[in-house]
């Protein structure tokens, strides 16, 4: 049970922290502007690997005149960047769901007095 605590805990405080960083980021007028910026968030931190997936792209995309291509891919990796980060935070619900599945057969079986 303590698991649970500790991720729900552990989520909250993610939340809390992307919308702070997110807010910090809303303020800048360009890219190298929030790349200075993400610079004092975690390097793990999806603000930050977001808007080094967009400097990425326009690194390959240096000598393009395609300005709507450019858009395109750094679009395309920021959607396959978030999906990732969804599929590793919810590589636990399987557990999750076992033991919400499980549990209330196990207080069928647990008698009323024990503890």
């Amino acid at each position: 049970m303590g698991y649970l605590f500790r991720q729900r805990r552990r989520i909250l405080a993610s939340k809390r922290r992307l919308k702070r960083e997110q807010q910090l980021v809303a303020e800048a007028r360009s890219l190298d502007q929030a790349s200075d910026i993400a610079n004092g968030f975690d390097a793990k931190s999806l603000t930050s690997q977001l808007i080094n997936e967009a400097q990425n792209e326009l690194e390959l995309s240096a000598g393009s005149e395609d300005n709507e291509g450019i858009k395109e891919r750094t679009g395309f990796r920021l959607e396959r960047r978030v999906a990732a980060v969804g599929r590793y935070m919810g590589r636990g619900n399987g557990y999750l769901a076992t033991i919400g599945a499980i549990s209330p057969f196990v207080a069928c079986l647990v008698p009323s007095g024990a503890s």
